[in-house]
């Protein structure tokens, strides 16, 4: 899995010496618009210069006041079922570690085919989404699906993408490490819901057929081994065999270590190679 990354500013909010009114960008046409996205991913050289967007901001006259958001991306060209697992417990660890994990955590799903679309955690300051890119492009991009950290509300001043890629790293950092503190518990979490729906159908499914249903939120093998027990196995290390055949998908606490340090090394090499 390949772990690159861009950046792109949204919604810049400014005033202008005039007016002083809330206004957020000039518009090719010179007309005043109420948003801005500048995307330096998209249809753009790689030499692609933020700065110089900046400037052309501020010769019409706009004081930038605020940087309502901004994002970066990392695109994979894995399918998002794939992947799915992975930034579930990524996600759901951030959410845990600021104590929103049942009022800021969302995920949705196509009601028709009840197929994944996304998982996404935002408070007012901050944000996490995986999505199915070939979903939300209706087929049209080249990748498949895509990781986006966004910050909100940001005060600070943005001269070049390299500041704007800055503002991520120490933040982000941050947060991956609190919320990788934060995975064992969620595995707890997720657990007692198993146990909860096991007991409200155990006479109506065989063990090993509910254990499959619900193997979205069997994480490790301490948590799968912890179920049997409960399930009332006298072997719980029968859970290799078990996650084998159904072909659980484990993400131990070294794997999700391992994707949180590639993903700020991502950050941190983008920033060297940006102007």
């Amino acid at each position: 899995m390949q772990v690159n990354c861009r950046g792109s500013i949204e919604a810049i909010k400014g005033v202008t010496p005039f007016d002083k009114g809330v206004i957020t960008a000039i518009a090719e046409t010179g007309e005043v618009v109420t948003r801005c996205k500048i995307n330096p991913g998209k249809g753009t050289t790689p030499n692609y210069n933020l700065k110089e967007d900046l400037e052309v901001i501020a010769k019409q006259g706009i004081i930038i006041e605020k940087i309502a958001r901004m994002d970066i991306a990392f695109d994979f060209q894995e399918e998002y079922s794939k992947l799915y697992k992975l930034h579930k417990a990524l996600i759901g660890s951030v959410a845990l570690s600021t104590g929103s994990l049942n009022t800021k955590l969302w995920s949705s799903n196509n009601p028709i085919t009840q197929e994944h679309k996304n998982i996404h955690f935002k408070n007012s300051r901050y944000g996490i989404e995986f999505y199915n890119k070939v979903d939300e492009s209706q087929g049209s991009s080249p990748v498949k699906s895509r990781l986006e950290l966004r910050i909100f509300k940001y005060w600070g001043e943005i001269n070049n993408l390299q500041d704007m890629v800055n503002c991520f790293i120490p933040l982000w950092e941050k947060k991956l490490k609190e919320a990788i503190a934060h995975y064992e518990n969620l595995q707890n979490i997720a657990l007692e819901g198993i146990k909860k729906q096991y007991l409200e159908c155990e006479k109506d499914i065989s063990r090993r057929s509910f254990i499959k249903n619900h193997q979205e939120n069997l994480f490790t093998f301490s948590q799968l081994k912890k179920l049997m027990a409960y399930m009332g196995y006298s072997n719980t290390r029968k859970a290799y065999d078990i996650q084998r055949t159904i072909g659980i998908e484990i993400i131990s606490l070294k794997d999700l270590e391992d994707y949180s340090y590639r993903v700020i090394s991502a950050l941190k090499q983008y920033a060297k190679s940006t102007p």
